[in-house]
Order: C-alpha cells, then sequence, then structure tokens
C-alpha cells in the first residue's frame, strides 16, 4: 500500500493538495486538502511568498 500526494493548485495565500491512498490494482481512499499560509506571530492567515509558489509548483 503506498500514499501518493501532489499539488493541485497554488494561489496567492493556499494551495491544494490531493491525495489517494492506493496499492497496485485498488484505490482505497481520494482526499482533498486546502491549506494556508499561516503566521505564528499575528496568528493570522498571510500570502504565500514566491519561494513558497515556486517550491509548491514543483510538486504540481
Amino acid at each position: 500500500m503506498r500514499v501518493e500526494l501532489w499539488v493541485t493548485e497554488v494561489r496567492n495565500a493556499s494551495f491544494t493538495m490531493d491525495y489517494e491512498i492506493l496499492d497496485d490494482d485498488r484505490v482505497y481512499l481520494r482526499a482533498r486538502t486546502v491549506l494556508v499560509g499561516f503566521d505564528v506571530a499575528t496568528q493570522s492567515a498571510r500570502r504565500l511568498n514566491d519561494a513558497e509558489r515556486s517550491l509548491l509548483h514543483r510538486f504540481s
């Protein structure tokens, strides 16, 4: 069994990841998560910077 994940969308302040849990002949689970940049100091959402967006695009 394995887990595969990839980035499906990169936006200014968030990105979306899709997941599958599968083996050679069967998909057991599909899921999607939207993640948001977060500033711990201000305890609020923040925009992703250019380096973060560039890195995320490599996994799409």
